[in-house]
């Protein structure tokens, strides 16, 4: 089963590198899967949140101890067990990225959407370095849209979610109103088309 790994970077005001380990099988051309992309804000104290997952990685560490018949899976301990006994976190999912050594380095994010879609088009393209991208256009209204959450969270950290899975939740240091965005990544030319389609399906 082949893997491969995409990097994202939003453009013209910012970029941002972050690594998705995907599994290719199941992709194909006859059955686009539609992908859900998400715009989510990430919890605003990036110090405070460091000591929460650390809070979190002990209680789940002690939680599996005192049952060792019955171990959860991190993602679950903190839905149903962690979440719930912290009403602070309420509106806060624990996502995670995947880096380029497959270990994982989780974060907070809100459960609220900011913004899902809004794409016009997906298609590939190379690099001056002649790497396959995805480029990302979005319609007049995401565009707008997008530019607006970006404006009014300048200095909060924004994450973008595609199927659940968490790309990155870089700073934003300034408004993006370019309206696009790239995914470069180590991928055949299919595998970047399918990406595409999948995307613009889920638009």
């Amino acid at each position: 089963m082949k893997k491969i790994f995409l990097r994202l970077v939003l453009l013209p005001a910012l970029a941002f590198c972050a690594f998705l380990c995907q599994s290719c099988n199941g992709f194909g051309k006859k059955n686009v899967k539609p992908m859900k992309l998400e715009f989510r804000l990430a919890y605003p104290d990036y110090c405070g949140m460091s000591c929460i997952l650390v809070d979190i990685d002990n209680a789940y560490e002690a939680h599996n101890k005192a049952n060792p018949e019955n171990k959860v899976a991190k993602d679950d301990f903190y839905k149903n067990v962690y979440r719930p006994a912290h009403p602070e976190l309420a509106e806060y999912d624990l996502l995670y990225t995947i880096d380029d050594a497959g270990r994982r380095n989780y974060d907070l994010i809100s459960t609220k959407v900011e913004m899902t879609g809004g794409i016009k088009k997906a298609s590939v393209d190379r690099t001056f370095f002649g790497q396959l991208e995805i480029q990302l256009e979005f319609n007049s209204e995401g565009a707008k849209q997008f530019g607006k959450i970006t404006t009014d969270n300048v200095g909060k950290r924004l994450g973008i979610v595609l199927d659940g899975q968490l790309y990155a939740a870089p700073n934003l240091n300034e408004p993006i109103l370019g309206g696009r965005a790239q995914i470069t990544g180590n991928f055949t030319e299919e595998e970047a088309e399918e990406l595409a389609a999948g995307l613009t399906a889920g638009k």
